[in-house]
Parts: structure tokens; C-alpha cells; sequence
């Protein structure tokens, strides 16, 4: 196999930090786990989903899902057609170590930053090399810039790397040792299983966990990372054994245990004497789930906000909203103190909250009310098809987190209509 390609470093470093944009409309795919067969190959760009940190393209008739960082983006295709007559030398090139932890580095240079490190047995996607051997101390190797599944990148010296084709990948992948797969499965994104119910019932839970609480893998030091809403821990891993079945893998040192299968992660433990268990899943179109969900608060926003218009109760006073989400209550003294405790005509609205799905044919959602007096007031709302807002008041209490399961049992009921009508 050829071992150089004649892509200029430069050329790697400047698209290697270059971000996606959206002005971005052709790419080059480096490598295609799942199809080793597009790799080289020219696609356009479809969309990008952050959340799962993919992009969507199109090759020839088909759409593939492929990380980002898996994909090198041009804004015009004769860029991605020069580059990828280049990568073509190396599109089937990879690259392992037989080194425990062999370093890789911001830049092919020796004194260079380490960004982390390839263990031994893993397979990199090789996507330069460099044209030139380099002679450090005993040894005279090429410099490799390599891509991982789990998004690492980086630059590695030749020394203790065996450089792979297509049919020696294979081989070396049947005897690769099983932290391999699961590596794979625990760095696919998962979510906590409770995240199936928010979906259906509290979106906005879900807006507030999916960052903070998830399943990670620290490759460098071979640790599991796992946060929830009430732990933070971290358990070394190196012992995972494979049991009969293929996708099953366990460990466990007495006080914990981990069982990895092919969707799902448990992790099970003791805190102060008693047993816990966590699960981790795959939940598939998360974040496109989430996007319908909420561009429904917005067309409710757009319909409430629409021509800022005044709305009139006879009891209440006049209620008008605005665009930029704040609002005007004149006459609202029959708000106090069943609802309020003090005068206060003014504030902000906000979707913050949302209802259980045995409330959803009744009422549109939950706006919640600001005052400037800093008093917080929900409302269950209803828009009927002539503008007129139908106001219902709920408690604190009725809410678990942002969640509400319970209705008042005396509420006060307000019905705002608009001047036209």
C-alpha cells in the first residue's frame, strides 16, 4: 500500500478546524463505520442535527445519517471533488497500536500539545500522512493524522502503529479485544429511560437535563462517566468481560456493576446500603421530537401575540400582550388575592411549563405570568378559533417539576375576548 498521500498538512489543519456552516453544501466522507464503501465519497449536504451531532446527506438516491466529525465540508463541490481525488489514496487506510496508550498530538510535531490517545487494539480512521518520514530518536516513521468513532482527533507518530487495509482491518477486527464494542455502543448518545416518558409529558424536563445528565466514556483513562439527577460517578471499566451472548458485556467489583447491551446501559450500585439502578438508552429522533414539540409553543405564542391586540374580561380588566412577551393587565384588581397579593398590572409571559396528556383536548398549555411585583402566576390556556383566550388558574403545588398532573379543585375561570368580537 501506497504510504503517503500528497494532501498538504495545511490543507488538513485549516478544514480540520473549519466548523460546518451552513453555507457548507458538499462533503467528503472520511469514514463510514456502517459502510466502509463511502468512504472517499462525494456527498451533498442535507441538514445537520446538532443534537446528534450528524449530518443527513445524500448519496446518489439514498440519505445517510454520518457524524460530523466523520465528514469534511466544502461550500462548493469542486473542493470536495479535489480533495477527494487526493483521500482516495488513503480512504481504506487505517491505523491501530500495540501500545497501551500511544499519544495523539494538536499538531504532527513531537513538542506538540497531546490531545488524548489511541489504546491499543483500537481502530483510527487514517486521513493524512505525512510525505516524509521523521527521525526521532531510534525511530524513522511517518506522521499519521487519524479520526476516531468517538470524535477524537489527532496526529500520532508511526512508532508502534501498524498501518491497515480493508481485508487486514478485518482480520485485526475479529481479534480485537470486546472493550472495542463496547466502546461503540457506550459512545452512541443515551439518554436516561426516563427521557421516553418527558417526551410525552415534559418536554421542557428534557430541555433542561439533556445536557447535564447522560452516559459518557473517558477513552484516555478508560472510565465510565455517569450523571444523573442524583449522581455523579465515575468506575473504571478494564475488567468488562463478554458473556454468551455477542452484545451482552458485564462488570462488576462487588460494590457495582455495569451491563451493556446493544440499546441499553445498567448500571447498578449501593449508596448507603441500599441498591440503585440506572438505565441509559438509545432514543431515536430526539431532537426532531423535541423541534415538533416546540415549534407548537410557537405557533401558540404567534396566535396569542398576534396584532397585539386588547382583551376584554367583565369582570377582570383588559389584557394586552406584546411581541417582544411582555404584557399589560389594567384593571385587575379582582385578581387580588385569590391569584395575586398585591396590585401589579405589567410583567412578562412565558412557556415554561406544560400539561399531562390527559388535559391535552381540553386546554392549549400553560402560560406563566411574571409580574413585575416578581409574583409568578400559571395559567391553563385555551385559544378558541375567534381569538378569545380562556384563562384557567393552577397552583405551585399541581406541578411535579415542570409537569402539570392535577387541576385546581375551585379554580377561577377567565374568559378574555377581543374588541372585535
Amino acid at each position: 500500500m501506497k504510504k503517503f498521500t500528497c494532501i498538504s498538512i495545511i490543507t488538513i489543519f485549516i478544514l480540520s478546524i473549519s466548523a460546518c456552516s451552513k453555507t457548507d453544501k458538499f462533503g467528503v466522507i472520511l469514514w463510514d463505520p456502517s459502510d466502509e464503501a463511502n468512504n472517499g465519497a462525494i456527498c451533498s449536504i442535507l441538514r445537520i442535527s446538532y443534537l446528534d451531532e450528524a449530518a443527513i446527506v445524500k448519496l446518489e438516491e439514498n440519505e445517510v445519517q454520518i457524524p460530523i466529525h466523520l465528514i469534511e465540508f466544502f461550500k462548493k463541490k469542486k473542493e470536495a471533488v479535489a480533495f477527494a481525488q487526493e483521500y482516495s489514496e488513503i480512504k481504506n487506510s487505517y491505523a491501530t497500536t500495540t501500545r497501551s496508550n500511544h499519544a495523539l498530538r494538536a499538531l504532527p510535531d513531537a513538542s506538540s500539545e497531546r490531545v488524548g490517545s489511541i489504546l491499543r487494539d483500537e481502530i483510527a480512521k487514517i486521513i493524512w500522512i505525512s510525505p516524509e518520514k521523521e527521525k526521532i530518536s531510534s525511530y524513522e516513521e511517518h506522521w499519521y493524522r487519524i479520526v476516531m468513532k468517538d470524535k477524537r482527533k489527532g496526529y500520532t507518530y508511526g512508532s508502534f502503529i501498524t498501518v491497515l487495509n480493508n481485508s487486514s482491518l478485518n482480520a485485526v477486527e475479529k481479534s480485537t479485544d470486546h472493550l472495542a464494542k463496547i466502546f461503540e455502543i457506550v459512545t452512541t448518545k443515551l439518554y436516561p429511560e426516563n427521557f421516553l416518558l418527558l417526551l410525552e409529558e415534559d418536554i421542557f424536563e428534557i430541555k433542561s437535563q439533556y445536557q447535564k445528565f447522560y452516559l459518557d466514556i473517558d477513552r484516555e483513562r478508560q472510565v465510565l462517566i455517569v450523571k444523573s439527577e442524583k449522581y455523579d460517578k465515575e468506575i473504571n471499566f478494564e475488567a468488562i468481560t463478554q458473556t454468551s451472548n455477542e452484545n451482552f458485556f458485564k462488570y462488576d467489583n462487588g460494590t457495582s456493576s455495569i451491563m451493556v447491551e446493544e440499546d441499553k446501559v445498567t448500571f447498578e450500585f449501593f449508596d448507603s446500603n441500599s441498591k440503585e439502578t440506572l438505565v441509559f438508552i438509545k432514543i431515536e429522533d430526539i431532537e426532531e421530537r423535541l423541534l415538533q414539540e416546540f415549534e407548537k409553543f410557537e405557533m401558540l405564542f404567534e396566535n396569542i401575540l398576534n396584532n397585539e391586540e386588547d382583551r376584554q374580561s367583565s369582570v377582570y380588566g383588559n389584557l394586552t400582550f406584546y411581541k417582544d412577551k411582555t404584557f399589560k393587565w389594567e384593571n385587575n384588581h379582582r385578581l387580588i388575592p385569590q391569584i395575586i397579593s398585591t396590585s401589579s398590572e405589567s410583567g412578562k409571559i412565558s412557556f415554561e411549563k406544560t400539561i399531562s396528556k390527559k388535559f391535552r383536548e381540553k386546554y392549549d398549555g400553560i402560560l406563566t405570568f411574571t409580574f413585575d411585583s416578581n409574583e409568578v402566576v400559571h395559567f391553563l390556556i385555551k385559544v378558541d378559533e375567534d381569538g378569545t383566550l380562556r384563562l384557567e388558574n393552577t397552583e405551585a403545588g399541581n406541578f411535579t417539576k415542570n409537569l402539570l398532573t392535577k387541576l385546581n379543585s375551585k379554580p377561577i375561570n377567565i374568559v378574555m375576548r377581543t374588541k372585535r368580537q
